[in-house]
């Protein structure tokens, strides 16, 4: 697992050849690139599945009603995507939630810490800053493009892996208590 952000970018330059870097703010081409893309590569790649490492329950503070009755809650700060909202109707809208109900809990996706991330995260998020960087850092058209296909690989193995660790609701627990008899 990485320690942070730069142990995660570091393993991605290296992979397509080019120097790793010290930090964000050094007056490289890497390090410029890198600071200008990684949160986004990083929050949309959260972001584009249920990561189960990544989810969050939490009931919202209300912010207000306003003149119509509508109540209005302000979303968590860390949060990426609504998943599930415990209302028939509602809108979001400037990262406020607006509904009829009164009492709001919600299901998101939230960003972690990079020290947080398990294992098959952090290869399929590696591998998606490689296949972005790779042509503004290398001008390899060719290279980019194996490196997509390798990343969309990387995600289908990295979903099965974190589907897998789903809870299975149907075991049962009664075989302890059934041996006693």
């Amino acid at each position: 697992m990485a320690k942070n952000k730069i142990d995660l970018v570091n393993r991605a330059l290296v992979s397509i050849g080019v120097t790793p870097i010290q930090g964000f703010n050094e007056n490289t081409s890497e390090a410029m690139v890198l600071k200008e893309s990684y949160d986004g590569i990083r929050d949309g790649l959260l972001s584009s599945y249920q990561w189960r490492f990544a989810i969050k329950t939490k009931r919202l503070q209300l912010l207000n009603v306003d003149d119509k009755g509508l109540y209005n809650f302000s979303l968590p700060a860390d949060c990426l995507r609504i998943l599930k909202v415990n209302a028939n109707q509602y809108q979001i809208h400037n990262n406020i939630l607006i509904t009829t109900t009164q009492n709001i809990e919600v299901d998101y996706i939230f960003r972690p810490e990079e020290e947080n991330f398990p294992p098959y995260f952090d290869n399929v998020l590696v591998f998606r800053i490689c296949a972005e960087i790779c042509l503004p850092l290398t001008d390899s058209t060719t290279r980019t493009e194996f490196l997509f296909r390798r990343y969309e690989n990387e995600f289908k193995q990295a979903r099965l892996v974190d589907a897998s660790q789903e809870m299975n609701t149907n075991l049962d627990f009664n075989i302890l208590t059934d041996v006693r008899l």
